[in-house]
C-alpha cells in the first residue's frame, strides 16, 4: 500500500521549524554572547578597578587615579552640586571628600560629557555616593534628561526634611547661579 505523501510532509514542516528554532535560539545566544564580551568589564577598564580620588574640585567632580597610575576627571552622573562659590558649594565639596577620603573607590562609567570628563557613578562597598550626596541635601538631580527615580526619590525626602541646602527657604540651581556669575576669560 502507497503512503501518502501528504502524512509525511508535516512531520518534515514540524522537523524544519524546529530546525529554525534551533538556528534562531542559536544565533540569539552567540549576538548575546558576543554583546556580553563587548561590553563586559575588562581588566584596565575604569569599573573593574579600585580608583583612588586625587582631589575633589567641587560636590560633583573629582580626579581619581587607577592603580596603574592613570588620572580621569569624573563628574559624578546624574547630580549637579552647587559651585564651590555658591552657597552651600563648600559643604557639598566637604561631604564629598569626607566619603572619599582613604577609601578604595568603585567606578560605574557612562561615556564622556563635552568636557571629555568621565561621567560615572562612584562607588563604596555598596553605597551610591552620587545618590548618598542628593539624600544628604548637597546636591541638586540633574534632571535635564530623566533621571533615575532613586535620585529623584532621595531628593525628595532631602528637600520634605529640609536637609543640607534645602534649609533654605529658596536654594538656588547651579546652573542658574553659573548664568549669573560666568567664568572670567
Amino acid at each position: 500500500m502507497p503512503r501518502k505523501p501528504s502524512a509525511q510532509r508535516p512531520a518534515r514542516r514540524l522537523s524544519r521549524e524546529r530546525l529554525l528554532r534551533v538556528i534562531g535560539l542559536m544565533l540569539v545566544l552567540a549576538i548575546a554572547g558576543l554583546l556580553r564580551d563587548r561590553f563586559a568589564t575588562q581588566p584596565g577598564s575604569p569599573a573593574a578597578e579600585a580608583w583612588t580620588i586625587q582631589t575633589v574640585h567641587d560636590g560633583d567632580t573629582v580626579t581619581a587615579v587607577a592603580a596603574d597610575g592613570r588620572k580621569e576627571r569624573i563628574r559624578l552622573l546624574g547630580i549637579d552640586a552647587p559651585e564651590y562659590r555658591q552657597a552651600h558649594g563648600r559643604e557639598a565639596r566637604a561631604a564629598l571628600e569626607q566619603k572619599v577620603r582613604g577609601q578604595p573607590i568603585r567606578l560605574e562609567p557612562h561615556g564622556r560629557d563635552q568636557y571629555d570628563r568621565l561621567l560615572g557613578t562612584l562607588w563604596i562597598d555598596q553605597r551610591n555616593l552620587n545618590r548618598e550626596l542628593v539624600a544628604e541635601g548637597h546636591a541638586w538631580v540633574f534632571d535635564r534628561f530623566t533621571p533615575p527615580a532613586d535620585l529623584q526619590e532621595a531628593q525628595q525626602e532631602a528637600r520634605r526634611d529640609r536637609r543640607g541646602l534645602w534649609a533654605t527657604p529658596d536654594p538656588l540651581r547651579p546652573s542658574e547661579w553659573r548664568q549669573a556669575h560666568p567664568r572670567r576669560p
